[in-house]
């Protein structure tokens, strides 16, 4: 409609990354092109704006191309040297979710080879979440309380014999690699270790990895297993190994429907109680589909609890039944809410014969939609309170 709108080629250059992977591993050459010709469309179209050139940086830095993306991140500084953003990160990959933002953990340094940008948050079919990143070596005791958690048929399935916990060797042989040949992601659910993913490059010359997978029985179920093999699964890929290879129990159920509900192409073989089963890194197209289905599905029951909450806070309930807090308080009994309904506020010890709590984090049960109604210099703290 208009070959010269800026905004339109820039868009479409973010749509062609997002199907890249959705910035989940290297890029392919198709999408990526096609970003780049996007935003140098988006350049053509006017040089001044600093966004077109902002994201080719960040396109280059991903693959890798170190020095085409200093220079083109500083041709956006050139073009808005107001930016304090790209001032300060000319050249760096587009902040995500790293260890500046440690998803409930200490700070911690990592080592040189670390590969920070491999570090996400995914949603799980039940609407929950958990961090993916790669193991450090710190990761020791996180390894030993999840192996303390597993029971005695889940150890028996990972190592082939019953242990109640890893001997020191064992841990400083699993939780130092070199991210490359031997890699491993642990799974963290409010900064606890639920599961790790791993595998070994043992066989020089051949582009073939043992994998193996272990998670928490308590939080078996939810879709883990299946999303960090893929996630090991496109790191290995992206370090050149072809395709993986598991030995599992012939009982082991949950491992080979792991494999299945992942949609690679298996091959399996039987011996002795033990199959050997041998699959591609790069997802098969039906494969592909199958996660994005998976993700929409995940996504909306993340967002199920906002439209059909079990239990509801007021963080500003008000006596005054002409403030926003005492109206949504009237508006939520009057409508019948069979869920608890908690109302927060410091300054009253019950608001229309409830009872309530000077914060949130008083609240006695789980709060599935909170509702802030305070003055604006009090959203953060309470923000902040239902985080916590």
């Amino acid at each position: 409609v208009d070959s010269t709108d800026v905004l339109a080629w820039l868009n479409l250059g973010l749509a062609y990354e997002r199907k890249s992977g959705e910035r989940t591993g290297p890029y392919s050459s198709q999408t990526d092109s096609l970003a780049i010709r996007s935003y140098y469309k988006a350049i053509d179209c006017d040089n001044s704006r600093p966004e077109p050139w902002e994201h080719l940086g960040w396109i280059y830095y991903e693959q890798k191309y170190f020095k085409p993306a200093r220079e083109r991140w500083m041709e956006a500084v050139k073009r808005d040297p107001t930016r304090d953003d790209l001032r300060e990160n000319h050249g760096h990959r587009r902040p995500r979710s790293d260890m500046t933002d440690t998803g409930g953990e200490p700070a911690q340094s990592v080592p040189e080879a670390y590969p920070q940008g491999w570090i996400f948050d995914v949603a799980l079919r039940d609407g929950g979440s958990v961090r993916f990143r790669p193991i450090l070596p710190t990761d020791g005791e996180g390894l030993q309380h999840l192996v303390s958690k597993m029971s005695v048929d889940s150890v028996y399935f990972r190592f082939f014999r019953v242990k109640h916990e890893l001997e020191p060797e064992e841990l400083h042989r699993l939780t130092h690699l070199d991210y490359a040949e031997r890699m491993a992601f642990v799974a963290l659910a409010d900064g606890e270790v639920v599961a790790v993913g791993r595998y070994d490059h043992k066989e020089t010359g051949t582009t073939v990895a043992e994998v193996a997978l272990a998670v928490m029985d308590e939080q078996q179920g939810r879709g883990i297993g299946t999303l960090l093999l893929q996630h090991l699964a496109r790191y290995a890929h992206a370090q050149g190994i072809a395709s993986f290879r598991a030995h599992v129990l012939a009982d082991n159920h949950a491992m080979i429907r792991v494999f299945r509900d992942a949609r690679f192409v298996m091959e399996r073989d039987l011996d002795e109680g033990v199959y050997t089963v041998e699959f591609p890194t790069q997802l098969s197209a039906e494969g592909r589909l199958a996660e994005e289905e998976r993700e929409k599905v995940s996504v909306a029951e993340s967002v199920l609890p906002i439209f059909h909450p079990s239990s509801i806070a007021v963080i500003g309930a008000s006596r005054n039944p002409l403030s926003i807090g005492g109206r949504h308080l009237k508006n939520l009994m009057a409508a019948g809410f069979t869920g608890p309904i908690y109302p927060v506020n410091p300054g009253a010890a019950v608001v229309r014969s409830v009872k309530t709590y000077p914060t949130n984090l008083d609240v006695p049960g789980p709060v599935d939609l909170p509702v802030i109604v305070v003055p604006a210099r009090f959203v953060l703290d309470a923000v902040r309170q239902c985080a916590e």
